[in-house]
């Protein structure tokens, strides 16, 4: 009787709460020797009994870490966002998970110039109940989630379009905050044949010009989503090439309030770039048909130019079979293109994140091969490009680098999960990697390979959605399970 009147409180109350003990969230060392890096490294497991797995990290210029990702009955009953804050030293001095009633899963964050976060990923939950176990569930849909720098939240959206399109579905893969102060969203917005039938439109989206010819078996579109900085939605819009499938990864704002987005077409692999201005509309647009390259991100060089990161396919001989590598390219302040590479390894390899370390050296983090075969693997560029080291974790059993962040002193913070060094079935993985003069290791499989790059104009399709249902939900209704930190064991 005790456990149905603490679960009828919860649900009268309309908030979240946590029946039972929180586990606490382990840290464990593990030697730089053990995990087969130089001696400077430093190497620590985070999680709890469950599983815990990674999205990206962001490091301030102090030190000062933050983690994300998304756990699995490590600190509750389901699914739920995971954000775990590093002091300089390294340790966790707080935890959180964010979640409602069923699946919540993060699928990327950034800090703010506030020193807060934003939390965006897909949920399932409902929200108006903190039965967990019992409750129905809604098709996923986006869940954004504002936390300030204590973890606490300042606003949260659950984004319901059209409920009577229940096989459709708009997920985000990046955000930026803009000089505003609000952010830009990008991403995917996928439509699905309706109870096996071709789609004959589309409901609640106003097409600009002419409506690209979509396919009856369903098609996918470049998203974007511009909110305020109190998280309301300002414009939510759509981009097409004709009928192909594509999807918005990288996003960056310029001087003039501009908006660069990289997309690529998901069937054929070809870049696409495309310059907006603050209202979404098209400027211009470009396609990248040589090399292949998707799931493109942007980032800032320390000398004010940009800096692309993406998967490959590259072959490492004209004999060898084609597999996915790493491409980047440096580009100066007024876009001129400095140099362009593409990066091979004797397995299948696929980048995650960059960042740049204090000393200009541009980290990559990657994985090499997937499924239980899939090991982390990272990359140290210089200014032109140049391999400087690599480093390699995980020799018995999974481990992925998914993000990586830029540390004073030359390190960068290279943070993934792991079944491997003794986890409790996937914990959080952070390594220091030290990139002084004599700690790089170079792995001699990895070649380098200047590229060509061949670009055309295209036209796209812009779409825009009726925003007028899009609401921001009580703070109130989402759960937050503050996670205790056991010191025990910390190094």
């Amino acid at each position: 009787m005790k456990s149905i009147a603490v679960i009828g409180i919860c649900t009268l109350l309309l908030t979240g709460c946590a029946i039972g003990p929180v586990s606490p969230l382990r840290v464990q060392s593990v030697s730089a020797a053990e995990g087969g890096l130089p001696p400077e490294s430093i190497i620590n497991l985070i999680g709890g009994p469950g599983w815990d797995d990674s999205r990206n990290a962001k490091c301030d210029s102090l030190g000062s870490c933050w983690l994300f990702g998304y756990t699995n009955k490590s600190f509750g009953g389901s699914t739920d966002f995971l954000v775990v804050h590093l002091v300089p030293s390294g340790k966790p001095d707080w935890a959180r998970t964010y979640g409602g009633t069923n699946w919540d899963e993060m699928l990327y964050a950034t800090t703010t110039n506030d020193h807060g976060a934003l939390l965006v990923g897909m949920t399932e939950s409902l929200f108006y109940t903190a039965l967990k176990i019992i409750s129905p569930h809604k098709p996923p849909r986006p869940l954004i989630v504002r936390i300030d720098e204590k973890g606490d939240v300042v606003w949260v959206m659950a984004m319901d379009l059209y409920p009577t399109m229940p096989t459709e579905r708009l997920e985000f893969h990046n955000a930026l905050q803009l000089a505003d102060g609000g952010f830009l969203l990008a991403g995917i917005y996928q439509v699905a044949k309706e109870n096996n039938e071709p789609r004959t439109g589309e409901n609640g989206w106003t097409w600009s010009g002419a409506t690209p010819s979509f396919s009856a078996d369903g098609y996918n579109t470049m998203a974007l989503a511009r909110l305020s900085a109190d998280g309301h939605v300002i414009w939510l819009k759509r981009y097409a090439i004709g009928t192909a499938d594509t999807a918005a990864w990288g996003v960056h704002e310029d001087v003039d309030g501009h908006l660069t987005v990289l997309a690529y077409d998901t069937e054929k692999g070809d870049l696409i770039w495309v310059h907006l201005n603050s209202d979404g509309h098209v400027l211009n647009a470009q396609l990248m048909t040589q090399p292949t390259v998707a799931y493109p991100f942007m980032y800032a060089a320390p000398d004010g130019g940009e800096t692309i990161v993406g998967w490959s396919r590259v072959r490492r001989s004209q004999s060898s079979q084609v597999k996915n590598g790493v491409f980047a390219a440096s580009y100066d302040s007024i876009g001129k293109l400095r140099w362009a590479k593409e990066y091979a390894y004797v397995s299948p390899m696929a980048p995650f994140s960059a960042a740049y370390a204090s000393d200009g050296t541009l980290c990559i983090a990657a994985l090499i091969n997937s499924g239980d075969q899939s090991r982390a693997i990272a990359l140290a560029l210089d200014s032109e490009g140049q391999l400087k080291g690599t480093l390699k974790l995980g020799d018995k059993k999974p481990t992925e680098f998914s993000g990586v962040s830029g540390l004073g002193n030359a390190k960068c913070l290279l943070f993934g999960d792991t079944f491997d060094y003794g986890a409790q079935n996937a914990d959080l993985l952070t390594v220091v990697w030290n990139l002084a003069k004599g700690s790089l290791s170079i792995t001699p499989d990895i070649t380098s390979t200047n590229v060509q790059l061949t670009m055309e104009p295209i036209e796209l399709g812009e779409a825009t959605a009726d925003i007028t249902n899009l609401y921001l939900l009580p703070v109130s209704l989402l759960n937050v399970v503050v996670i205790p930190v056991d010191r025990n064991t910390q190094h």
